[in-house]
């Protein structure tokens, strides 16, 4: 069972632990409002975002990609987790 905090933790060691704080836009802008976002999912999201402003667009060959991928998945124990948990407190 995951803590109910487990996104903001993931969150706060995203932007404070690895810089990826945003740009214009912040990843939880682009988070779906249902179904399931996979940690895959959520690396490409957090990269979108910390990109916004630039023209070429990181994908899963960027440096942090699988790092951004593992610390979803310790946070949110498991690869997927519902939209509905994925709020910022």
């Amino acid at each position: 069972m995951r803590d109910p905090k487990s996104f903001t933790k993931l969150l706060q060691e995203l932007c404070v632990g690895m810089g990826y704080c945003g740009s214009s836009i912040h990843v939880t802008d682009l988070l779906p409002s249902s179904g399931t976002v996979s940690s895959v999912r959520f690396a490409e999201l957090v990269l979108e975002a910390e990109y916004a402003d630039v023209e070429a667009k990181p994908t899963e060959h960027h440096p942090h990609f699988k790092a951004i991928k593992t610390l979803f998945e310790k946070h949110m124990v498991g690869s997927f987790a519902d939209a509905a948990e994925l709020k910022y407190e």
